[in-house]
């Protein structure tokens, strides 16, 4: 379990190992949600595009052309996608 401490200031920090766990980096934004039972959890905010490009290194191995991209969302909309690395 990660702990951390709430300042004077009511600040806080995220533990390393939840940082690391979820990509959260310097200038990433979160939300704070209060359950029902209350309970908060907290959720990152969609991530900017180059981000997101970035989660995707390991994946992709080689450069992509344009058409092929169009095509490979085409294949995904049609339900034929299917993960190259398996």
């Amino acid at each position: 379990m990660a702990t951390s401490t709430i300042t004077s200031r009511g600040q806080t920090t995220i533990p390393r190992k939840i940082r690391e766990n979820n990509h959260l980096q310097e200038g990433d934004q979160i939300e704070w949600v209060e359950t029902v039972d209350g309970h908060i959890e907290i959720i990152p905010v969609t991530r900017d595009a180059a981000r997101v490009a970035g989660l995707f290194n390991d994946w992709v191995k080689r450069p992509v052309s344009i058409e092929n991209m169009g095509e490979a969302v085409k294949e995904a909309a049609a339900g034929k996608f299917r993960d190259p690395l398996k």
